[in-house]
């Protein structure tokens, strides 16, 4: 008794540091606008885990922000309304897993709402895309340039690409991709790093002309009154050619599709016999038309919204019915001021980019087979496309480049009868999930969260 034996062991204690957190956009001070949807950015990251970052506005809390990419958390603010000018205080608070928090505070200044154009920035934009807080525009002289607006009313340009002497004729952005149309190409281009763009890949069909892009499968519609399809999905490659139907004569001017039912949309310009088709592509590769109507004038771009089609043409606008995709009807018809050649649908009105004169014309939809011209809204250049986000108008205005313009309020419009989960076999190889929700009003965030029952694992998703 009374033996003893000792053993020695060293803890090593590491230090668990508070999170590190600053705002990233907007920057002290930033003038805003009144009635405009801008994104709050902070990059916030600890040396273990970051739990989660709330936004406060004036000590009040917002709510938490999302996690968008790498250590960058955002929340989306509608700037309210406002006589004067008034400066109001944001915070950011960083959380970690210990429950460690360090904060971070910005402000900005609200200006009473504009009405009109608000600015011009970039040059040489013939077609306009947006998505989130990156708009693209694509040019005659074969520049894609690249904004941040995240910012709306204070667009700021990221970078840009030559992509040779070819116009660009469409743009569309899809995520961290952007896929350019031009006569003889369509490039898929890498803007992940917004100051460093990169082409990944393209094909070279001939005489391109629209372009539309759905579940990682690329419609092309070129002069010679074919629709194409390629499978994108792996973008280190040349995407693959599937199969092409070919409508007949004509230019294949615009490409719209509804993913739900598996139809695509195709609007052709034949000199005086334009049409309407509509293609039935679940099986992308056995695509198949199931009807056609005869179109007047010379159709440029379209907008699908809800069982409606809407072209803008050199007549003006056509309303169709496609509540039977088998039997489209023409609803109604306008002669718009001006030369018309891009379409949006909001609520009750529909925008069109109306050329040199008239620039945004709007267009009293409620009864559509009696279309009304309300106003337009001349812009500095020639309104050429047009993408309603944020609350705000961005258009391809020519050779002064890209405008954004304040189009005024709309009341809200949602149509909760609509609200409606499909499951569908989209072209035989994924079941997707489609959540259709009818809101027509740029006030309005739609959070989707999706759940896979194996894993457990939430996406979410914000949309406004």
């Amino acid at each position: 008794s009374g033996n003893m034996s000792e053993a020695s062991f060293f803890i090593h204690v590491v230090e668990d540091n508070a999170p590190e957190v600053s705002f990233i956009s907007p920057q002290p001070d930033t003038e805003v606008y009144s009635g405009l949807f801008i994104s709050l950015s902070v990059s916030a990251a600890d040396d273990r885990t970051v739990s989660e970052v709330r936004f406060y506005e004036d000590g009040v809390l917002m709510g938490t922000g999302v996690n968008t990419s790498g250590d960058v958390y955002s929340i989306t603010y509608r700037v309210p309304e406002v006589a004067v000018d008034e400066t109001r205080t944001f915070r950011a608070e960083a959380i970690d897993s210990v429950g460690q928090m360090s904060s971070a505070e910005t402000s900005v200044i609200i200006k009473p709402a504009q009405t009109g154009v608000i600015t011009s920035v970039g040059q040489n934009a013939t077609t306009v895309d947006v998505e989130g807080d990156i708009a693209v525009t694509g040019g005659s002289d074969g520049v894609l340039r690249i904004y941040d607006i995240s910012i709306p009313n204070s667009p700021v340009l990221s970078g840009s690409l030559y992509t040779g002497t070819e116009e660009i004729r469409q743009v569309r952005i899809e995520g961290n991709i952007v896929y350019l149309v031009g006569v003889h190409y369509v490039r898929i281009i890498d803007i992940s790093n917004p100051g460093n763009p990169f082409e990944l890949t393209n094909v070279r069909p001939t005489y391109i002309h629209s372009l539309e892009i759905f579940d990682d499968m690329m419609f092309v519609g070129n002069s010679y009154g074919e629709v194409r399809v390629y499978d994108v999905r792996n973008k280190a490659i040349a995407p693959v050619h599937q199969s092409t139907e070919d409508l007949g004569n004509g230019t294949v001017k615009d490409l719209r599709i509804d993913g739900l039912r598996g139809e695509l949309y195709a609007i052709v310009d034949n000199r005086g016999s334009s049409y309407l088709s509509v293609l039935d592509v679940n099986d992308v590769n056995n695509m198949v038309e199931i009807s056609r109507v005869t179109i007047p004038g010379s159709p440029k771009r379209m907008e699908l919204n809800w069982n409606r089609a809407y072209i803008a043409n050199t007549t003006g606008m056509i309303i169709v019915d496609i509540t039977t995709p088998a039997d489209p009807l023409i609803l109604g018809t306008l002669d718009t001021p001006g030369n018309a050649t891009d379409i949006e649908v909001l609520g009750n009105n529909a925008y069109v980019s109306d050329g040199d004169t008239y620039g945004i014309s709007i267009i009293d939809i409620t009864d559509p087979e009696v279309p009304l011209h309300n106003t337009s809204l001349d812009t500095p250049g020639s309104a050429k496309e047009i993408v309603l986000a944020k609350g705000l108008a961005f258009i391809a205005d020519g050779t002064v480049g890209m405008t954004v313009m304040d189009i005024g309020d709309t009341p809200p419009v949602v149509n909760t009868d609509l609200i409606s989960i499909t499951n569908v076999d989209i072209y035989g190889r994924a079941d997707v999930i489609g959540l259709l929700l009818s809101v027509t009003d740029e006030d309005v965030t739609v959070q989707i969260r999706i759940t896979n029952l194996d894993t457990g694992n939430i996406v979410t998703t914000d949309m406004s």
